[in-house]
């Protein structure tokens, strides 16, 4: 492998095929790519056949390496070393049983991301070299997980140390770095801060760990410790020092455990009887309505945070009236929504999957005979909820209604010409003297038409 990087030219990349490569590699030749052929580092092993020389160091800026297990570094050797670098990446490569999985010294803006160092002295060590970012790495089965000395602005975020026998982080003589969503957990001591100034933690989970989560020497000034989840049997040894401070000012946002403000920092026990677990909080804001007092110092957190439970969201409840269920069509129907803490509402007069309206106390007219099913959803932020009823809309038979005739009396509803003949003799017969008139002339009618018979 030597001699490939030796052959290589700035902008060049080299692709190693996996296997078993027993080498030293050294480079010196800026901007190079140097990545395995699977990606998978268990396939593509450098193993250093010198346990007192590094196995692999970059002297060299713009280098990317990518997807190697390298292991075999011994006693005050590394199996990475960077010296003198910037702005290299190494990504996604596997450090076992070296003495020193990744070693920067003197380098500047650097990323060491989504490594896994396992079984060694130092997982990671930062050495006089500032403004790196370490990010995703797993680290366990070290004496130290992460280790920064004489360094400074480097930013430690989203790693896993874990299992380390001393010291999950440990920083020394370095000032204004930041650590933040680590998870410290089950080491000798969570995170050790010495001699070192100006550094912040926030949103870092440090529980289980033997000596204690946190330590904080007395020669060590201006530190900012917030929004952290602590869970250890001693959580925090805070040997005064000056202008450290435990806590942020009470600000509107998602802490560490959920609550809606950010302010201190949550203390528990692995026995869950912690401060935060049974600390009152009686205004339901998350935040301890007491101060939590440090039992090693004369430091205190003024805004502990506690378990918070979100209040139940409201939803709203449909409802609706009506001034009249059933008809005869054409029908129309007002509708009054009577919804519970429903912020909006939608009607569905026939129930087809079309919005109708989204008034409080809309109209709607049914034309024809049927049954309907009406529905109304009630809508707010939290949700919506559904109310059906049914309209029954019937079909109205009217039929002309007639007069009886009365008895000897022909049908009133005689037509035409006969009904014209009726309407004359009703009109003579109503003359004074009709009747003896008509009884004389049917007399003498009698009598003429015997005397012709004779």
């Amino acid at each position: 492998m030597q001699e490939a990087v030796n052959s290589a030219l700035p902008g060049d990349v080299i692709i190693v095929k996996p296997g078993s490569y027993y080498d030293h590699v050294t480079v010196t030749t800026n901007n190079l790519v140097i990545r395995s052929e699977s990606g998978n580092p268990e396939d593509t092993v450098i193993e250093g056949y010198n346990p007192t020389a590094d196995v692999f160091t970059i002297e060299a800026d713009n280098i990317t390496l990518e997807g190697f297990t390298i292991m075999g570094a011994g006693a005050n050797c590394s199996g990475l070393c960077l010296h003198g670098c910037t702005n290299c990446l190494i990504d996604s490569n596997t450090f076992f049983n070296d003495f020193r999985g990744i070693y920067l010294k003197s380098s500047l803006n650097n990323d060491i991301l989504n490594n896994i160092v396992i079984k060694g002295g130092r997982g990671i060590s930062i050495e006089e070299s500032n403004h790196n970012s370490v990010s995703k790495n797993k680290v366990s089965e070290c004496g130290y997980g992460i280790n920064l000395l004489n360094s400074k602005d480097n930013r430690i975020s989203k790693n896993t140390v874990a299992g380390n026998k001393d010291y999950g982080i440990l920083v020394q003589s370095s000032d204004s770095n930041t650590f933040s969503r680590n998870n410290a957990s089950e080491n000798g001591r969570g995170i050790h801060i010495g001699n070192s100034d100006g550094n912040t933690l926030s949103n870092n989970k440090i529980s289980l760990n033997e000596v204690h989560g946190l330590f904080v020497c007395p020669k060590s000034d201006k530190n900012l410790v917030y929004n952290n989840y602590f869970s250890n049997t001693l959580n925090v040894e805070a040997n005064n020092g000056t202008s450290n401070v435990y806590h942020k000012s009470r600000t509107k946002g998602e802490n560490i455990v959920g609550g809606p403000y950010i302010g201190g920092n949550y203390w528990a026990t692995p026995e869950g009887s912690g401060f935060s677990e049974t600390a009152a909080d009686n205004n339901g804001d998350g935040i301890a309505d007491e101060k939590y007092l440090f039992e090693t110092s004369d430091y205190f957190d003024p805004l502990p945070l506690i378990a918070y439970k979100p209040p139940e969201p409201v939803l709203p409840t449909a409802n609706l009236s009506i001034n009249t269920p059933e008809d005869y069509a054409p029908l129309s129907v007002q509708f009054t929504d009577l919804s519970e803490n429903a912020t909006s509402r939608t009607w569905d007069f026939e129930n087809d999957g079309v919005i109708d309206s989204p008034d409080e106390t809309p109209v709607y007219t049914y034309p024809s005979p049927g049954t309907y099913t009406v529905n109304l959803t009630a809508a707010c932020e939290n949700g919506t909820d559904t109310k059906l009823i049914t309209i029954n809309v019937g079909e109205n038979n009217v039929a002309e209604i007639q007069p009886e005739s009365a008895p000897g009396e022909e049908s009133m509803s005689t037509t035409g010409s006969q009904a014209e003949q009726n309407s004359e003799q009703e009109g003579i017969s109503s003359i004074p003297g009709f009747e003896m008139l008509y009884g004389i002339f049917c007399l003498l009618a009698i009598f003429l038409y015997k005397e012709s018979t004779k």
